[in-house]
């Protein structure tokens, strides 16, 4: 059986050139259909003699319905309502960042002028999301300027301390590591205004995981992407699901080297390639 297809829905020629070549060379098994604009998208995802696609890389600006109202669309749709949805576009306005988290946008990614920038753009995305490199993980880079703080919220020490030490490399703010949501709750009282991403257990011992995510979304005024470390995806109730109030949900590996190669990355990704609004970081990894 065929793996699920990546809906890219881009009007541009050449970037549905560039993303042909960049999808094949990162070894993609995943067949791409593309959808030259906002309303051939919305007839594809309707369609139900066509698989839900694993992935949908979506452009902001095209012709007829535009990549907002797409999304807008999706997610009122019980058939894509969960499907994963990465914002790939040239606009790097926080008008437009802000309009498409809360639109119901998983990522969002400022595409790269460069080839060989876009084609380490789409394998971090891949890598995020569909784990087309598992086993052969690039290093996470060092020496990156990035001044957001990181609350790494799991129950047990020792996958806390493995995240810490790969989140660190990322980031110039500070790692937060907590077991519990008391402590996450103190964290974000204290600093919450520094605080852009969370790496956040499924289950806490003193209380449920989307009181932290709803304390922190609720008292910042600024966006924060969250990544849950889930036991089994089956089991995850709704209010932890992606586009809902997470941004996605990573299964926990088996053994403590696959974890860190699925940390590395989630670090890759969240703190180097995806965008929030108000965020002084860099758009992509040099």
């Amino acid at each position: 059986m065929p793996p699920p297809s990546i809906l890219l829905v881009e009007d541009n020629p050449e970037d549905i050139d560039l993303a042909r070549l960049a999808l094949s060379r990162a070894g993609s098994a995943h067949p791409l259909v593309v959808a030259t604009d906002g309303a051939e998208a919305l007839d594809l995802l309707a369609d139900e003699t066509m698989d839900v696609p694993a992935l949908i890389l979506l452009d902001l600006n095209l012709p007829r319905v535009d990549g907002r109202e797409v999304l807008r669309q999706m997610r009122a749709r019980e058939r894509t309502k969960f499907v994963p949805v990465v914002v790939l576009t040239s606009s790097s306005a926080e008008r437009d960042i802000l309009e498409c988290y809360e639109a119901g946008a998983n990522a969002y990614v400022v595409k790269p002028l460069e080839f060989r920038e876009f084609e380490d753009a789409l394998e971090s995305i891949l890598d995020a999301w569909l784990g087309v490199c598992p086993t052969a993980p690039r290093s996470v880079p060092g020496g990156v300027s990035y001044l957001d703080d990181v609350l790494v919220a799991l129950a047990d020490e020792g996958e806390r301390t493995l995240a810490a030490s790969i989140l660190t490399q990322q980031t110039r703010g500070l790692v937060h590591t907590t077991a519990t949501v008391a402590a996450a709750n103190r964290v974000m009282s204290a600093g919450r205004e520094r605080i852009r991403h969370i790496l956040v257990d499924d289950h806490l011992p003193d209380g449920e995981t989307s009181d932290v995510v709803a304390n922190l979304r609720n008292g910042c005024d600024h966006r924060v992407t969250v990544v849950v470390l889930a036991h089994r995806l089956d089991q995850q109730p709704a209010a932890l699901r992606p586009a809902d109030c997470v941004n996605a949900v990573l299964t926990r590996p088996a053994d403590p080297e696959a974890l860190g190669r699925a940390l590395q990355v989630i670090a890759r990704f969240w703190l180097g390639r995806n965008r929030v609004p108000g965020s002084p970081y860099l758009s992509c990894i040099r």
